[in-house]
């Protein structure tokens, strides 16, 4: 006599519906706008652009007028991201020590 296998699934209704799903991507815009300068960098420092981040789970990928990349964040990056704790910074040949730089924001909601 031959014994079959079977999977045996038992459902139980229960008062809410959780769906499991991945979070939706998050946006964030950054201004970008010249660094604080002093006497020496009033030469090499100028411009301005934008970004815009978007955040699907831990990558963040930016695109903008003068830089585009993506970047696998650490749970504590992606907290301090929706806490507005981090921001983008040019930097080039003429002023290593950053050209623009923006915060990334949540756009706010309006009402």
């Amino acid at each position: 006599m031959r014994r079959s296998k079977r999977l045996s699934f038992l459902f139980i209704p229960i008062a809410g519906l959780v769906v499991l799903s991945a979070q939706a991507p998050k946006t964030f815009k950054a201004r970008l706008s010249p660094v604080p300068i002093d006497i020496a960098m009033q030469a090499t420092v100028a411009g301005s652009g934008s970004v815009a981040a978007v955040l699907t789970g831990s990558k963040l990928s930016i695109s903008g007028t003068l830089v585009s990349g993506s970047f696998d964040l650490t749970a504590s990056q992606v907290a301090d991201l929706e806490k507005g704790r981090l921001y983008v910074q040019l930097h080039s040949e003429k002023a290593p020590d950053g050209n623009l730089w923006g915060w990334l924001l949540l756009p706010e909601s309006r009402r």
